[in-house]
Order: structure tokens, then sequence, then C-alpha cells
């Protein structure tokens, strides 16, 4: 436990040119000693992470706000604190492993307000999270998330600029400054790198009841970080968007989230490897998320061609391609000659809201038996309609 953390350190520390605080500094690092999380803790959270050493962030502010008037993680005092080590095996469905060591040494401060702030660090990356024992429900006026660099650093972004979004734009590099802090607003993953360091990505994991987080660039001058921005809460909708296949926000309440007594936030998380090419192999936000809460026992995983991926483009054949029988057959051989387990009909095979009325041009159980003899199964694309 002496090597998991070292707490009750008081120093003088300045988090900002014109206030020294006296912080009481909580260190929890990762079981290879890689990762380290400093704690600040005086009227206000504060959070630091390094690497081999090196500061990858300046310490950090979090918070949660509520419409109640309380402040999560600035007005409270520190009650205790504990921390535990795990190492166990996570069993996965479907992907590509079937078993994921879930490693990692955690920090829990136990607040005055009858909450919780949890760390969890593993050796590829750092958590956070909120858990309230509260009596009754509450709203969530605001989170504040925020991680702050030592320098500019080069970032590689969703841009999507407006809460209501298909998330389907191509992503955009260059350095954290050169983005605009009123009109970039970023979808998850967001990817962060700098000289002669790690690559960082910043998402969340285990959202439930809760708006997805965005991230902006921070405004002030010479200050090198990126913050949360959440979606406020629906008001009213409507129905509308491309062929109104979509339930519209028409008005937003002043608040993001209402949330039972005793909740768990979602996880805010950054995700750290070595080279960037280990980000593609993270399984951090499976590890954190909690267990299904369905009984999938008759999903069957697997692969999947996709029709819409490539528009329904194919070259070299004797027939016209497009939303026809004769596409999906050459779908379905392609499928089973990869030992590919699916294939799906995107939109367009049946009537936009009512799937009991074909497109013409198609012969669903022509097409259903055709797979069934090539081990191929079919997935039927449709509208979600409230």
């Amino acid at each position: 436990m002496r090597n998991l953390m070292f707490a009750g350190l008081l120093f003088l520390f300045c988090f900002s040119n014109s206030q020294i605080i006296r912080a009481e500094i909580l260190t929890v690092a990762s079981p290879d000693r890689r990762i380290a999380v400093k704690v600040a803790i005086t009227k206000n959270v504060h959070y630091q992470v390094f690497y081999d050493g090196k500061a990858l962030t300046k310490f950090s502010p979090l918070s949660l706000h509520l419409a109640d008037g309380r402040i999560l993680g600035q007005q409270d005092e520190l009650k205790s604190h504990t921390t535990r080590s795990t190492d166990q095996v996570l069993s996965v469905k479907g992907g590509i492993r079937s078993k994921i060591r879930d490693q990692y040494n955690e920090l829990v401060l136990s607040m005055s307000g009858n909450y919780q702030i949890i760390f969890r660090v593993f050796n590829d990356g750092v958590a956070y999270r909120y858990v309230t024992n509260f009596r009754e429900p509450f709203v969530v006026q605001a989170e504040w998330v925020e991680y702050k660099f030592p320098d500019d650093v080069e970032t590689h972004a969703h841009i999507i600029n407006t809460y209501r979004s298909s998330f389907e734009k191509h992503f955009t590099s260059g350095t954290l400054t050169s983005l605009s802090p009123e009109r970039d607003l970023i979808s998850p993953p967001l990817m962060v790198s700098a000289d002669e360091g790690p690559a960082l990505l910043f998402t969340e994991s285990d959202q439930m009841g809760y708006p997805g987080i965005l991230y902006r660039r921070y405004s002030e001058e010479n200050i090198y970080s990126i913050k949360a921005d959440f979606a406020p809460y629906p008001a009213t909708t409507e129905i509308g968007g491309i062929k109104n296949f979509n339930q519209l926000v028409a008005s937003e309440e002043d608040f993001i989230a209402k949330m039972d007594a005793k909740s768990a936030m979602p996880w805010r998380l950054m995700i750290i490897e070595e080279e960037a090419a280990g980000l593609v192999d993270n399984t951090l936000v499976y590890q954190l998320a909690s267990p299904s809460k369905i009984d999938d026992s008759w999903v069957k995983y697997g692969k999947v061609a996709w029709d819409w991926y490539n528009a329904l483009n194919l070259s070299g054949v004797p027939f016209e391609t497009g939303i026809n029988t004769a596409t999906y057959q050459y779908y379905i051989d392609f499928a089973s000659r990869n030992n590919i387990e699916y294939i799906i009909l995107d939109e367009g095979w049946s009537d936009q809201f009512d799937i009991q009325i074909l497109n013409d041009e198609i012969d669903l159980k022509a097409l259903i038996q055709y797979g069934k003899e090539r081990n191929v199964g079919i997935i039927l694309w449709a509208v979600w309609y409230p």
C-alpha cells in the first residue's frame, strides 16, 4: 500500500500566479508505476497527471455544479480517503479478444457533502468520476472538466460545431491554439500529442442518463487547455431533420441532467499510450463501463459487410448496382468468402416508416435464404421513430 499512495503531505503549491494555497496532496500511481496522479485538496479539488515522471498536465480543476447551489469538488472537506488495487480478468463476448486484464489502483475521496470522487489509474490511462449518496434526486446545472497542458500541443479533433450533429465529420489536425474557442465544438475522442511524449486520447465511459461530453479549447490567453461542454437538457422536442428521421430538441432547459439520489456520473477518461497506434487497441472504455443490463444470450456477435460504407458502389459486376437483390447477393457472396458473419441492408430496402412495405427491387425472403445457405445473416436497418 505504501507504494500505491503517499498521503497527508502538506506543502505550499502555486495554482496561479496570484494565489498560493496550502494543499493536502494525495498520490496514486499505476500498477507499473509509469503513470501517477497527484490530487490537491483544499476548498477546491485539482489533479495533475505524470508519465515517467514528466507532467502531462498542470494541476487542473474539477467540479460538479448542482441546481440547488451545491458544488461538488469545491465547497466540501475531505472526510477520509481509501485506496485499493484490483487485478482481474474481464470476459468479452464480442471483439478481437475474449479476455481483458483489468488492472488498476484506485483512490477514493469521501467528501463531507455525502459523495465520493474516485480516481483510477491504469497502466494505460487515468479516469475519475463522482458517486453521490444523497437522500433526494438532484439536477446537474453544469460540470467543469478541464485538462491544462504545460504548452501548446498537437490535436486531432472531430469538430462538429453544433449540439445537433450526425457525428460524421472528418478529423482535423493542428495545434490546440489553432482551434477557435467559440466556433470549434469537438466530439470525443479527442487525440492530443506533444513532442517527445505519449499519445493522449480524451473521452468518457459509463454514461447513463447524462449528456455526452464535448470539448472546447479554453479561451483565456496563454493558457493551453481544453474544457468540457454539454448539451442542455431538452425541454420540448419535435420530429424533423433529414426525412423526418430525428426527434429534434425544440427548446432547452438551463441544466444538463436529472439524476437519482444515488448516482454514478460518467468516467472522465484520459487514455495514455506510448505510441499512437496503441490507441486503436486500447480497451479502457470497455473496462470502465458497467456490465450489460440486458439479456444478450440471443445475440450472435460477428463482423459485417455494410453497403453504406461504400455507397453501394461495386465495380466489374454484370448488373446495375443499387438497392436490389443482385447487389445484396454479391455482398453475401463477399461475406461468405471472407468469413464475415453478417451483411446489413441499410436505408432503402423498405418504406421509410413501415418496414412491412418492401422495396419492389428487393426479394427479402430470397436474400435471407441465400444468406442462410452461405452462413451469412442479414441485419435490417430501420428508422427509430417515437
